[in-house]
């Protein structure tokens, strides 16, 4: 038992991220942070690198619904953030236009492991041409987590058992 977290808002809140698109297209920007449709062409360059196929981005950007804002707003506070008894991988991705690449390593600091970047994979990793990379280090590190791990059962046993003392208000 583990958990993955890919191109993750960032433990900072989402400012560092708003500044960056602000710096990208002012006017899509602020479009997608306040839950506006935003044109096929900007949610290709938040999202995607230049080398996935044209065809292939119109296809994706065309499924894509608006940000929701509860969600942006949420995000905006900075998070706290306690480190994990469970493995965690903090992936980034190299050629991301939303989340620079140091609030990936902020996130993954404040998690107490080190960042992985996909590096020529743009924000929406598993539908860009470098997916089959990002998924092989998620597998990859899953099955790590196993061989530490004895296969997971140690992590969930311990988890398990706080949960049960938890309950009973041993905690």
């Amino acid at each position: 038992m583990g958990a993955v977290l890919v191109a993750s808002a960032g433990v900072g809140g989402i400012l560092p991220v708003i500044r960056r698109i602000a710096k990208r297209d002012a006017v899509e920007g602020m479009r997608l942070i306040s839950g506006m449709r935003v044109s096929e062409g900007a949610l290709r360059r938040f999202l995607f690198s230049a080398e996935l196929e044209e065809r292939l981005a119109r296809r994706y950007v065309r499924r894509i619904g608006r940000e929701s804002l509860a969600a942006i707003y949420r995000l905006m506070a900075p998070s706290r953030v306690e480190r994990c008894e469970v493995p965690v991988l903090v992936l980034g991705c190299g050629e991301d236009a939303i989340l620079p690449g140091r609030v990936v390593r902020r996130t993954a600091e404040a998690l107490g492991v080190e960042a992985l970047f996909v590096e020529g994979a743009g924000h929406d990793l598993m539908l860009d041409v470098k997916w089959r990379e990002g998924l092989g280090v998620v597998l990859r590190t899953v099955e790590r987590w196993g061989e530490l791990n004895g296969g997971g059962e140690e992590i969930f046993c311990r988890q398990e058992r706080q949960e049960r003392q938890g309950r009973r208000g041993l905690l």
